[in-house]
């Protein structure tokens, strides 16, 4: 039977197949939805990780300083029945965090000191503290204000930091990547600088803090700290490289900053307007769709607020509102380009095909600016490529094609803006 020409297969085109082709070469519309189903998620996308290794002083000190907060755990919970009933609810969970610290702490000692180390560093330290704190609840002897204090230690050993940092280097195309990995750690450590690792800006008094906020306060903290030393080795590896020696680009960051602010502000559609979209499209797979377009741009915009944990970060600011100039750029774009109109079932086939142009743009792109920067500018487009494939269950093929789309389509289109924003910021910093 000879397949029906719809629309939307003469928008996507028919592939003509030679003698000999067979079904590898025949048009993808001709195949079964369920087979066309499973033939999205496999296209080859390019690397934009551009994370390095930690320093081993990073790791080396990390578990100097976990030995040492175990230490107190183990301290605070001699002697304490765990299993007592009238233990309190906010420390229940401290013996269990303490002997998953330790494991990680062993293995730690026999690992590579790479990324994933430094990840379960983090994660022990996090255990670790809050075993402290919630030895401290069993004991009495919480104390809320040294928290509030010692909150108030990490920002400022934060800012000390910062100040430290100087935004130079022979090569903005590389070395903006580099300064953003070493930068970005403060703003996680900042964040986890406050009751129960939620610092917006303000600061609750001693008096605010209830028992099940000891425990998760002295977990940030710990883990706040680690943070501070990823920051503070990873630059120390940058001087001693050589990284500092170039030009400063200062100024280049702050016009940067400057201008997508202006854009951001000017473009971004207010929550009102998403409810509008909401109320104005009937149920289905063409609102759902578009609904997650407006999320995967709006809704996923990266904060940059000088009151919050990225205050002071100018680098990791710029970096994060050149990343929302892409999504708010690529909005109207996607909505312009949806090619299923509202009551329309969505054909697989429109799904494969928008996977397909979208990893095609993707390689091209990376292969034509192949710098640590773009890639850094595009990883966030590049992960929706990633994610487009996932959640196709039989029982709503539906919506799982809409989320599919929306992934794609979103994702290429802020592809299709990338290389003009990387000129600009190319400009502004050389």
């Amino acid at each position: 039977m000879v397949p029906e020409l719809t629309r939307r297969r003469l928008l996507g085109g028919v592939a003509v197949t030679g003698v000999g082709g067979g079904v590898a070469m025949a048009p993808r519309t001709w195949y079964p939805n369920p087979v066309v189903d499973r033939m999205i998620g496999y296209r080859r996308l390019p690397d934009t990780d551009t994370q390095p290794a930690p320093p081993e002083s990073t790791i080396r000190e990390g578990l100097e300083s976990l030995e040492r907060h175990l230490e107190e755990a183990e301290t605070l919970w001699k002697g304490v029945d765990t299993d007592r009933d009238d233990l309190p609810d906010a420390a229940r969970m401290g013996p269990t965090l303490l002997g998953d610290a330790t494991d990680r702490y062993q293995e730690l000692r026999e690992s590579n000191p790479d990324r994933r180390a430094l990840a379960n560093l983090r994660v022990a330290h996090g255990y670790a503290g809050y075993a402290i704190g919630a030895g401290r609840v069993v004991r009495g002897e919480t104390d809320a204000q040294g928290l509030v204090d010692r909150g108030e230690e990490i920002r400022s050993e934060i800012a000390a930091l910062r100040e430290t940092i100087e935004y130079r280097g022979e090569n903005p195309a590389t070395d903006v990547a580099t300064l953003y990995w070493i930068e970005r750690p403060l703003h996680f450590a900042r964040l986890n600088s406050h009751r129960s690792g939620m610092y917006m800006g303000g600061v609750a008094p001693a008096e605010a803090y209830q028992d099940y906020d000891i425990p998760r306060t002295w977990e940030a903290h710990l883990q706040a700290d680690v943070h501070v030393l990823e920051s503070r080795h990873a630059y120390r590896e940058y001087e001693s490289g050589g990284g500092g020696d170039g030009d400063t680009f200062d100024s280049g960051l702050e016009t940067l900053f400057e201008r997508f602010d202006e854009e951001v502000e000017a473009t971004r559609q207010s929550d009102e307007e998403r409810k509008e979209l909401r109320e104005t499209l009937a149920e289905g797979a063409y609102r759902h769709a578009r609904y997650q377009c407006w999320q995967f741009t709006h809704g996923s915009l990266e904060t940059v607020s000088d009151g919050g944990p990225t205050g002071g970060l100018d680098l990791l600011q710029t970096v994060r509102h050149a990343r929302n100039v892409l999504k708010l750029r690529a909005y109207p774009d996607a909505v312009e380009r949806f090619v299923f109109d509202e009551g329309e079932r969505i054909d697989p086939a429109l799904v494969y095909r928008e996977e397909k142009r979208a990893a095609t743009r993707a390689r091209e792109l990376v292969e034509a600016h192949d710098t640590p920067l773009f890639r850094l500018l595009v990883d966030d487009a590049i992960r929706l490529l990633r994610f487009g494939d996932l959640g196709l269950p039989d029982d709503d093929r539906a919506r799982a094609r809409a989320d599919a789309y929306a992934y794609y389509l979103v994702g290429h289109t802020q592809l299709r803006h990338a290389s003009d924003v990387y000129e600009t910021m190319l400009a502004a910093l050389e």
